[in-house]
């Protein structure tokens, strides 16, 4: 897929950043949980797509940011909380913050392999959170066990 306009894509970014800067507080009591995911378009469509490294970059620095203005929000609050940052290996447009009021450690299935979280292909701005690598698994349609994806999980 070609892209144009990548002066227009990062203003995207922002206006993403902006508009997810703090969290849904009502929502969050309501739901237990709140959540930001990378709705920027053309990448998160019904196929999505990966963007180039370099602006999934732009995008995690503010995920970071977000990351940080949700904890200071939820301390303020006094709720008790797990904040989490999501960053998915192959499919990263998919890469999230989640917050929930009960712990979600197990979430995610730990992974028999250790792998670091490549700070060099995503970004130095992500060393400041504990990485835990994990495997996303899938039910097929006979309710069999299958490996999606691995994320690695960030937290403070």
């Amino acid at each position: 897929m070609k892209i144009r306009g990548w002066k227009r894509r990062i203003i995207h970014i922002e206006k993403w950043f902006e508009a997810n800067v703090l969290p849904d507080l009502e929502h969050f009591e309501k739901q237990n949980s709140d959540y930001v995911k990378i709705w920027i378009d053309p990448f998160y469509r019904l196929n999505k797509t990966n963007p180039p490294l370099w602006y999934f970059r732009l995008i995690t620095k503010k995920m970071v940011l977000i990351f940080e203005n949700w904890e200071s929000e939820f301390q303020k609050q006094g709720a008790d909380y797990d904040l989490q940052l999501w960053i998915f290996e192959k499919e990263y447009i998919r890469s999230e913050v989640v917050c929930a009021k009960a712990n979600r450690r197990d979430y995610f299935d730990k992974s028999s392999i250790f792998k670091e979280l490549p700070i060099e292909k995503f970004g130095k701005h992500l060393q400041n959170l504990h990485w835990e690598y994990c495997e996303v698994i899938g039910e097929d349609e006979n309710d069999l066990p299958y490996k999606i994806d691995n994320v690695w999980v960030g937290r403070k």
